[in-house]
């Protein structure tokens, strides 16, 4: 120690200087290490709690991908099919995909300014061309895959067996079911769709494994007349308003508890569906417009 003082002791202002500056800077870049280090582990705590947040939820197109991609064409009333049959419905696929979340509520809302009606079915898909007694259309419906996902869905594992890539055709139809030698759509629609509380289940075999689903899909606002009753005005639709258009006041249909993640891992999923517009007898004259929404909701 002595022999540490007597050097210092020795040395010139200009040096003693220089060394203050050198151990200054020394103790500087380690508390500089050491604050850049907290900043990455709290950028790395953000990206995992990106990832692992809860209750992600879409609408896309056919296949998970991107809804801008999920084209609803304009309704062809007076359109036939190539079997020289008229038209009597349109479809279109649609898919919920998500992650963290148990269980979901699909809703569709719509006016009724046209004498349509709507309904909700499981959609089954294949690569595999339609053989010649089925119609385009009629019984199936096409989707050319681009591989254009939302950001977050971008790893999301594929529910087919088969690969798609980008310009691929999927073949759509709804999911149907034997039962006691009987075909059955897989319809999201409860027993009875005017009925809160009545469902309808259906068993079948997708690939490997036997599934068991139950829907409860009804309207929570229609009238015996196909109208909306009053259930939703004051509080959502026509609060302030002393006259109301009964087509333009909107039908909410819900079908809630629908099976989402699985497990403790919350894995990610995808569930695809035909939404079916029925004409009913409707005609080219009609130019009236209706809005349509399709959403989504954890529950």
């Amino acid at each position: 120690m002595n022999k540490f003082l007597n050097s210092w002791k020795c040395l010139s202002k200009k040096r003693k200087t220089k060394i203050f500056i050198a151990l200054f800077m020394t103790v500087l870049l380690t508390v500089q290490v050491t604050v850049f280090a907290w900043f990455m582990n709290q950028r790395e705590a953000a990206r995992l709690e990106r990832i692992n947040s809860p209750n992600l939820l879409f609408i896309t197109a056919a296949h998970r991908e991107d809804s801008i991609n999920l084209v609803m064409d304009d309704i062809t009333v007076d359109g036939k099919w190539s079997d020289d049959t008229s038209m009597q419905y349109q479809d279109y696929v649609f898919s919920v995909a998500g992650e963290h979340v148990d269980t979901f509520t699909i809703q569709l809302t719509h006016t009724t300014n046209n004498p349509y009606t709507y309904e909700i079915f499981e959609a089954s898909v294949t690569k595999d061309a339609p053989n010649g007694n089925e119609v385009k259309g009629k019984h199936y419906i096409t989707y050319t895959a681009t591989n254009d996902y939302p950001d977050d869905l971008v790893s999301m594992p594929d529910n087919n067996a088969f690969t798609v890539n980008e310009g691929d055709t999927l073949y759509y139809r709804i999911r149907n079911v034997v039962e006691n030698s009987v075909n059955k759509l897989v319809s999201l629609n409860c027993t009875d769709d005017l009925k809160e509380g009545e469902t309808n289940t259906y068993s079948y075999t997708d690939g490997s494994l036997t599934k068991t689903v139950t829907f409860d899909g009804h309207y929570l606002n229609m009238g015996n007349n196909g109208l909306a009753t009053e259930r939703y005005n004051n509080d959502y639709t026509y609060k302030s308003y002393s006259y109301k258009d009964p087509h333009v006041q909107p039908l909410y249909w819900q079908c809630t508890n629908i099976p989402g993640s699985s497990g403790t891992s919350k894995n990610a999923f995808y569930h695809e569906y035909i939404l079916r517009v029925y004409f009913n007898g409707a005609s080219a004259s009609y130019k009236n417009t209706d809005i349509i929404y399709i959403t989504a909701s954890g529950n």
